[in-house]
């Protein structure tokens, strides 16, 4: 549930729960690279900020790819963080490694395409997300985050407006701010 509508009291929950978790079975890669996921999303979504949320971040998706070089997620992790760090090199090497490893996880292409749309890349994250939505028709509103910015970027605003209403999360600050 968390996947399809992110909020703060349950990144927490998460957070302590996953923190708890390696402190207790430290080989688990899953565990570490959903920490790092809770940890980066303290810094890109605001939720429960502690300090040092992108070193965290790092930290706990390097003990994840230690444990698993070719854990998809870990690599998807590593992906985001090397963005929030404006280090696209990294961002570009990580999310393809992602991609390659499971191409059928949507939710990874889907994030994944939106940053590449933040990067300018509007076309290759349509495409993206498209593939995403026909894999999984039960895809969260967030998808439409990239067909909003095409639209937008393109002066587009009846249709950027259309997508940005199909987003559907009224507590995500970026929501509202579409439809607006």
């Amino acid at each position: 549930s968390y996947e399809r509508q992110p909020e703060a009291v349950e990144h927490a929950l998460l957070r302590t729960r996953l923190e708890q978790l390696v402190d207790t079975d430290p080989y688990l890669a899953d565990a570490w690279a959903a920490l790092g996921d809770l940890y980066y999303q303290e810094f890109g979504h605001g939720f429960n900020p502690l300090p040092d949320s992108l070193a965290r971040a790092h930290r706990a998706v390097g003990r994840a790819l230690d444990l698993d070089a070719v854990h998809h997620h870990a690599w998807h992790v590593r992906a985001v963080t090397c963005y929030f760090d404006r280090d696209r090199d990294g961002f570009e090497h990580a999310a393809e490694r992602a991609l390659a490893l499971n191409p059928h996880d949507t939710n990874t292409t889907a994030f994944l395409a939106f940053l590449w749309s933040q990067l300018g890349e509007t076309e290759r994250a349509c495409e993206m997300t498209t593939r995403a939505m026909a894999l999984n028709p039960a895809y969260p509103g967030w998808y439409h985050f990239v067909f909003f910015d095409r639209h937008y970027m393109r002066g587009e605003f009846a249709e950027a407006l259309a997508q940005a209403r199909k987003i559907n999360m009224a507590q995500n600050l970026w929501s509202p701010w579409a439809v607006a």
